[in-house]
């Protein structure tokens, strides 16, 4: 399962949370890939996405945490095209993704697939359009703050 973050979906993981808590809903056997992270980021920072994902969902379910992938914001420059290159090796060694959750940017772009992406591009690293940083630039006190870049699975 594809995982995006953002505030339209914390509706759809509390409902998922729900289910698991009153349901029975069972995430044992689940594994997720999540779509992108900000770089350079912190999994530890108020605004990342290991930490919205974590606290929102994967911490409240019964998933094993070798079965969770979030893209990794601490690596170094010179680290990321091979940890790209290994997270789609992951993806499809382990079946693909069957279903992708996801959520539309202000400018039109999904996850961190901005307008300018190829169709067929792979993990990456991306330069966020101005549009983007400006509609995230509330979280981070301002657009001087806000990451230039992120790390975003392909398509």
């Amino acid at each position: 399962m594809g995982l995006a973050t953002g505030s339209s979906l914390k509706e759809l993981y509390a409902e998922l949370v729900r289910l698991h808590k009153e349901e029975g809903l069972s995430f044992k056997n689940a594994i997720t890939f999540n779509l992108d992270e900000y770089y350079p980021m912190e999994p530890d920072s108020i605004n990342s996405y290991v930490r919205f994902i974590k606290e929102l969902l994967l911490d409240q379910v019964n998933i094993l945490p070798a079965n969770y992938h979030i893209p990794d914001g601490t690596l170094s420059k010179e680290e990321i095209a091979d940890y790209c290159a290994n997270y789609e090796t992951k993806i499809e060694a382990l079946g693909g993704i069957d279903l992708q959750i996801l959520g539309i940017g202000a400018n039109g772009h999904i996850r961190f697939k901005e307008s300018s992406s190829l169709q067929n591009s792979k993990t990456r690293l991306v330069a966020l359009d101005h549009i983007t940083r400006v509609s995230a630039s509330k979280y981070f006190s301002g657009l001087s703050n806000t990451p230039r870049t992120a790390i975003t699975l392909g398509v």
